[in-house]
């Protein structure tokens, strides 16, 4: 299954001023972010379920974008981009959510993938599952 989500990067990604992350490390990362997106699964999906939305509330969601950016390469994978800004969840039952970037950073403060719905915004690369 780790085979799945693997991609390579072709070159070290800087991560904001400090240190730089040689591409395997951060595939490494990646197989890990996907285990820990894949365990909570159960839990996103009973935040993003229906009867847990107010009807009143319901704004188009952006779905996620192909990514075309000049960092990530994947090998037999479909790669995206989805923005996600705060209390703003999305439907990630569908996509693992793996990086995080910002202006400054492509590798932003994710050492270890960690990720929390709804507790910081931003950009993301997703793999669709």
């Amino acid at each position: 299954m780790e085979d799945r989500f693997f991609w390579s990067l072709k070159n070290r990604v800087q991560c904001g001023r400090k240190e730089k992350f040689e591409p395997a490390e951060v595939n490494e990362y990646a197989r890990k972010g996907c285990r820990d997106i894949i365990a909570h699964e159960d839990s996103l999906s009973h935040v993003n379920s229906p009867q847990h939305r107010f009807p009143s509330r319901r704004k188009k969601r952006k779905l996620p974008k192909p990514y075309k950016g000049p960092h990530f390469t994947a090998i037999n994978e479909s790669l995206y981009v989805v923005k996600i800004t705060r209390n703003n969840f999305i439907n990630l039952t569908k996509y693992a959510v793996i990086f995080s970037w910002s202006r400054n950073s492509n590798f932003c403060k994710t050492r270890g993938v960690q990720y929390s719905p709804g507790l910081r915004g931003g950009n993301f690369l997703c793999v669709e599952l």
